[in-house]
């Protein structure tokens, strides 16, 4: 397995949003409702793609992980952070990578990579959301260092959020 990083180009943006809802398919039927995970057409995730990809610029961090020359998995992550009543200085928007790469070092790999691009912003903590029920998810942010700290509802369902201290 050759696994390279890098930033996307606007030409990933079709990629990008057939990882996305096939990832959302994988991990969330049964924990989502089906309007939930299907609420998005592949046109209107393609165009979500696009303006993010256009828009990114040095308050936010996109990376892509393609295995075989294959897009398998992305993190987004931004300086501008959603909640105002959370004590971090940054946020993980999402990390997102195809079920049949997990376990191979990606997911840490692109947080890392993520958390030194947030350090080199002045930086000193990130945080992100995670689905309750998503018990894998959870399991492996807390053996990359995350630590659970609020739960919320989101879209109908309890979510966690996860907090890394980036200092050290």
């Amino acid at each position: 397995m050759n696994t390279q990083y890098r930033q996307p180009k606007i030409d990933d943006a079709e990629d990008l949003a057939k990882l996305h809802l096939k990832v959302w398919e994988d991990t969330y039927t049964g924990l989502l409702s089906d309007e939930v995970i299907h609420g998005r057409s592949l046109e209107s995730r393609i165009e979500q793609w696009k303006n993010t990809i256009t828009k990114c610029d040095n308050r936010r961090f996109i990376e892509l992980a393609v295995v075989d020359d294959r897009i398998a998995g992305f993190i987004f992550a931004s300086t501008d952070k959603r909640d105002n009543d959370i004590e971090a200085d940054s946020e993980i928007y999402a990390i997102n990578i195809l079920k049949e790469v997990q376990k191979k070092g990606i997911g840490k790999a692109l947080l890392n990579d993520t958390f030194r691009w947030l350090r080199s912003q002045g930086c000193h903590s990130t945080y992100l959301w995670v689905l309750e029920a998503n018990t894998n998810a959870i399991g492996f942010y807390h053996q990359v260092g995350g630590v659970s700290f609020q739960k919320r509802k989101k879209l109908d369902c309890e979510h966690i959020a996860l907090r890394w201290e980036l200092d050290g």
